[in-house]
């Protein structure tokens, strides 16, 4: 506890709440969280909530202490607990992870104002028990509902669907320090990748750069991560509501510097799995995806995402150049697999797909699952893909059929949605995030200097909301 006295020695009397109370201090650091055992079968809870000791331990420090008394909660652990309670009685939050033997000392710097803090969560902080497996990722389709009662008659409620609530967005995190972020504008590389009016066209082959202006707005120095995501719109299968495809971290940002950076997006990114095959990843001509900087605001597909929002949309190409799809997997087996297939090259086996499918008999997913099947076999066996005539052939002979006669051949076989973040880390391997603290206007609290921003320690932290407050 930091006090107006620092030399006054006071006999501690066991009781938290009541010593706090002795020393009057100008601000109380409350360390909650998991202990040790938080991993591996040990750490097995049944309830994500955090310990209710701990929930009363703030609430009664709130209850006893002058509202001038600023609490921070310092939470330790290796996942997120659910804490509203502790949230609405601090006037900051430290999400310090596992910070290590000198864990202390670095919360201690980023609440002086020694370090300034710039991790981003790599993970949605859940605010109901009920919803802990929330990510920021889901589907356009999954909304809760809210009750709203009828004013006039016999109050029978209804229900209105609505984002779920978090404590905290993925991507969130606070700083000492303003930041802005303009965009510059987008370039297109590669075979097939184009820009036509609004909408930048990509295709397997191509990628496009996005280029953004960082600028440090605030009179402190610090570091910024920059996110740009995309949401798509339109697919067959249900889209995701947000999904990031590149984030990048400046290095020191003088008040008032800028810099630019690149955000690249690949063509091959954009493809899913879809209801034609669970297996294979999909390319859907057509599918158009929003452009956000940030997690901040709305999503862009209602409207109301403001300058956020790019005015370039990103569009998938009509031309796959043979990768992925039926003709791309189906003459990736084909080829490779089955030299014997009849196929000189790969380019000319997509040309006999593509040629077929423009006579109304296109291979399909059920095909390509057969091809790949017998060629794995023969691969395995050394006996070559002598079934590919036989088997693979009155597979696409029944198809032909089915779509003469007006059948629907598409075989539903589910599917996972997959986007991978592995090794999300914005910030070094220590990484704090500060997820509510008080400004640094305190007069207790040091002015940091360029120097005092070096400590490797202390990098990775950041905060993610803030409190306007009168300080001492």
């Amino acid at each position: 506890m930091a006090s107006n006295f620092p030399n006054l020695e006071l006999e501690s009397t066991d009781d938290p709440v009541q010593d706090a109370w002795n020393l009057q201090p100008d601000v109380v650091v409350v360390a909650i969280g998991e202990d040790a055992a938080y991993a591996e079968k040990p750490g097995d809870i049944r309830d994500i909530g955090i310990p209710s000791s701990q929930v009363a331990l703030v609430s009664d420090l709130r209850f006893a202490l002058p509202s001038s008394t600023k609490i921070i909660a310092a939470y330790l652990g290796g996942r997120p607990r659910v804490l509203p309670e502790v949230v609405s009685n601090v006037d900051g939050f430290i999400a310090s992870f596992l910070p290590g033997p000198n864990g202390g000392k670095a919360i201690a710097d980023v609440i002086k104002g020694e370090v300034n803090p710039s991790g981003k969560l790599p993970l949605t902080w859940p605010i109901f028990k009920d919803g802990g497996r929330r990510t920021y990722d889901t589907m356009v389709t999954d909304l809760c509902t809210k009750s709203q009662y009828v004013i006039e008659g016999d109050g029978v409620p209804n229900y209105e669907y609505v984002e779920c609530e978090v404590q905290w967005k993925f991507g969130s995190g606070l700083s000492y320090s303003e930041f802005e972020e303009t965009f510059v504008g987008v370039e297109v590389k590669g075979k097939g990748g184009k820009i036509e009016g609004d909408d930048v066209v990509l295709s397997p082959l191509s990628s496009a750069e996005f280029t953004v202006k960082v600028k440090n707005a605030g009179d402190m120095s610090g570091r910024y991560t920059s996110m740009v995501f995309y949401e798509t719109v339109n697919r067959r299968a249900t889209p995701r509501k947000e999904e990031l495809f590149s984030f990048v971290k400046t290095g020191d940002l003088e008040p008032g510097e800028e810099v630019i950076v690149t955000h690249v997006m690949n063509g091959e990114d954009l493809k899913f799995f879809g209801m034609e095959s669970g297996l294979h990843w999909i390319y859907e001509p057509g599918m158009t995806s929003l452009i956000k900087i940030g997690n901040e605001g709305p999503y862009c597909r209602t409207g109301e995402g403001g300058s956020k929002c790019l005015s370039k949309r990103v569009v998938v190409s009509s031309e796959s150049y043979g990768r992925g799809g039926v003709c791309g997997y189906s003459c990736d087996a084909l080829v490779r697999g089955c030299p014997t297939s009849g196929f000189e090259s790969h380019g000319s086996c997509v040309e006999k797909c593509q040629a077929d499918g423009e006579r109304g008999r296109p291979w399909t997913f059920d095909y390509v699952d057969c091809v790949e099947r017998v060629a794995d076999e023969g691969r395995r066996e050394g006996g070559g893909c002598q079934r590919l005539q036989t088997e693979c052939r009155d597979v696409r002979e029944n198809e032909y059929e089915n779509m003469e006669e007006g059948r629907d051949v598409t075989a539903f076989k589910g599917g996972v949605a997959a986007f991978g973040l592995g090794g999300l880390i914005m910030g070094f391997a220590i990484a704090f995030i500060v997820l509510r603290l008080f400004g640094r206007s305190n007069k207790g609290l040091k002015v940091p200097t360029t120097d005092d921003l070096n400590d490797g320690m202390n990098e990775g932290m950041g905060v993610v909301e803030m409190k306007r407050m009168d300080m001492l």
